[in-house]
């Protein structure tokens, strides 16, 4: 298989999450597909796409990932919670492969791992120092006690997890 390593057009980008969402939102236990990553933060240019997809039973993650694995000719890994796709485009420039990280969540989860997939690096650090500080710990997997791991917040949107770490909230866009 070529390199997945590049730089895409995010218009391409889109066509290839597009692709993988359209056949991902088939499977009944998939609630939700969202574009995260460089793509949601409005990159001109990104080197992969990430898709967050909220699921019903993270149980079956591994399922779904077979699936979704088969139906583009990739072998599955031993994750149960993501797997990179090689997404082929036809342009008018030739064929693309442009790999597409696809993350699985629970609703319960879906509000981080849309902030930690949607990054930057650099915000995901601010933000990790800030609940440090706190005494907590976030990840795409919530936002807990260091030492209990006991949950700190059940938020419906990024700006109350922003306002619960006492951080100014910031768009996508300015990540």
């Amino acid at each position: 298989m070529p390199s997945l390593k590049g730089s895409f057009d995010a218009a391409d980008a889109k066509l290839a999450a597009y692709k993988v969402r359209d056949y991902l939102i088939e499977d009944d236990n998939v609630l939700d597909v969202q574009i995260a990553g460089s793509l949601r933060r409005a990159k001109s240019t990104v080197g992969d796409v990430d898709l967050v997809a909220t699921v019903l039973d993270i149980s079956q993650g591994p399922s779904i990932l077979q699936k979704i694995a088969l139906k583009f000719n990739v072998t599955a890994g031993g994750s149960r919670a993501s797997l990179t796709l090689p997404v082929t485009l036809s342009t008018t420039n030739g064929s693309l492969i442009i790999p597409v990280d696809i993350n699985l969540t629970t609703q319960q989860n879906k509000v981080f791992a849309m902030m930690h997939h949607t990054g930057s690096k650099e915000e995901n650090i601010r933000l990790r120092y800030a609940a440090m500080k706190l005494g907590w710990s976030i990840s795409q997997n919530g936002l807990v006690t260091r030492d209990t791991k006991v949950s700190v917040l059940m938020p419906t949107c990024e700006s109350d997890v922003y306002e619960k770490l006492g951080v100014e909230y910031r768009e996508p866009k300015n990540r």
